[in-house]
Order: structure tokens, then sequence, then C-alpha cells
């Protein structure tokens, strides 16, 4: 799952909504942990099966529960929920940016890292290479978005009937092409980034968010974010305290978070392997 840098997300005071920045930093939590868990369950664990050679450690009790995990049925469930409510935080914090451009030039460039590190790195055929995952997509939403505040010169009510009508127009494509084998494969062909299939995920294996229908909840949550916010204040500030800083810090740090994560935990885990096993598992690839 994914992540903005929503450090523009302030009250009229300059003080941040931070119902928006705990619940961030609660989903991304859970996409670090969901990442850990995959990385172990599709890269290292299988190593570690096969150097454990039938042992029963606990990095093969680490591996059976990643997989378990990876394939309950719980996780087909709570995987939609918590990226179409991230997607939602982002599309209402468009409400809260100093500056939308701003914001979708800087995606743009933590998008076009990704897919150049990911292609260097998946020159061992890891599968991993993102050519336009959930940043890329964020970053076309957000700069959408900027465009018609700009035409519109911040016109709220204007910003809402285009943004609902954005929504509507992505939820009945969505719908479209699901029940329109031929639609979906003339999509696919003409711009892979707006329908998820066989044929477009394979060109962003490691990670594949496409436009249809993810921009749609983007479009509907940044229509009615004025109107869920329009004091730009907090809708709980009697519940604000110390109690949630270490998630807000979190929520406020989210970009970087995402860009850095599965470097680090895919560095904590070679060092686990390498003080279990003594020898690197993918590092002497490169």
């Amino acid at each position: 799952m994914s992540a903005t840098n929503e450090k523009t997300i302030v009250s009229k005071k300059g003080k941040r909504i931070w119902e928006l920045d705990f619940i961030r930093g609660f989903l991304i939590l859970l996409m670090v942990v969901d990442h850990l868990l995959m990385t172990v369950a599709y890269f290292f664990g299988p190593e570690w099966r096969a150097l454990s050679a039938g042992a029963d450690n606990g990095f093969m009790k680490f591996f059976e529960a990643s997989t378990f995990y990876i394939n309950h049925p719980a996780r087909e469930v709570i995987h939609p929920i918590v990226v179409f409510t991230f997607i939602t935080l982002c599309g209402l914090s468009t409400g809260f940016s100093r500056s939308n451009i701003k914001r979708a030039c800087t995606l743009s460039l933590v998008a076009i890292a990704i897919t150049t590190v990911t292609t260097i790195i998946d020159e061992g055929s890891f599968g991993i290479y993102i050519s336009f995952g959930i940043i890329h997509m964020l970053a076309f939403c957000v700069a959408t978005w900027a465009v018609i505040d700009l035409i519109t010169r911040h016109n709220k009510k204007l910003n809402t009937i285009i943004g609902v009508a954005l929504g509507i127009t992505v939820v009945a494509l969505m719908m479209a092409v699901t029940f329109d084998g031929d639609l979906m494969d003339k999509f696919a062909d003409k711009a892979f980034f707006l329908v998820d299939c066989k044929k477009t995920a394979k060109l962003s294996p490691g990670d594949f968010w496409p436009l249809i229908p993810y921009s749609g909840v983007f479009f509907l949550a940044a229509a009615i974010s004025p109107h869920v916010y329009p004091k730009r204040q907090s809708l709980l500030p009697s519940l604000d305290g110390n109690w949630n800083k270490p998630l807000c810090f979190i929520g406020r740090n989210t970009l970087i978070i995402y860009a850095v994560h599965l470097f680090v935990v895919i560095g904590i885990l070679e060092l686990v392997s390498y003080f279990g096993f003594h020898e690197w598992l993918f590092l002497d690839i490169f």
C-alpha cells in the first residue's frame, strides 16, 4: 500500500488537522507490516526454508506466519479498505494544501525516482519493477486537481461539481470495463495505467494502481473536502493530545517513510539472515 507527505494539512491558524495525520500514520504502519510479511513470504522465506534444511526454527515460524497472513481471506477484505481510506485522506488533503502544484511536483519526482531505482534493481529479475504505483497515481490526481483549481480560481462550488462528475465518470468506466472485456482490452492497449488486468499488471509488477477506479475515490474526496472541513479545523479538537503524537508524526512524514521503508525492511532482513545463516541472500546479486 502507499503514501504522501501531508505537511500542508493545517488549519487557518497553522495547526494541523490531527485526526487526518493520526489515521494516515496508522494506515502507513499497516502498510509497513504488510510489506514486511509480503517480503518474507515471497522472497526471504523460501530462501530460509532451503537453508534450514527441514529444521523447525524461528525463521521457519516467521515464514509460515507470513504465508498464513498473505493467503488469509481477511487480508483480501482489509487491504482494499485500507487503500481506499488512504486515497480518501489524500483527496481530502487537497483542501488544506498551500500549493497542490508543488505537491504534485514533489510526488512526481518521487515517482520518477521509484521507477528508476526499481528498474535498476529489477535487473535481478525479482519482479519489483514499478512503472505506475500508488505514488504515480496520486501524482497524476493531485496534478489534475491543481489544474482544475487553477481554472476555477478556487471556486469551491464549481470544484465540488467537477470533482463529483469526475468521480462518477470513473465509477461508470469501472463498471463498463468490468462487464465488457473488449473495452477492457482497448483501454489496456491504449493506456495501460487506466485499468487493472493481467496484461497491464505485468507492466508494473512491483506496485500497480490504475486510475480506474482509484482516481475516482480521490476526486470524490477532493470534491467534499471543503464541506467536511469548512473551517479547516479539526472536527475532534477535544480528543487531541500527547497520546496521538507518535502516529501523527508518522502521518506527517508518510512520503519519506513510503520511499525508504522497503529498503529498511530488506536491509534488516538481510542482516538477520546473515547472522542466522552466515551468508547474504540477495546483496551478493548486485
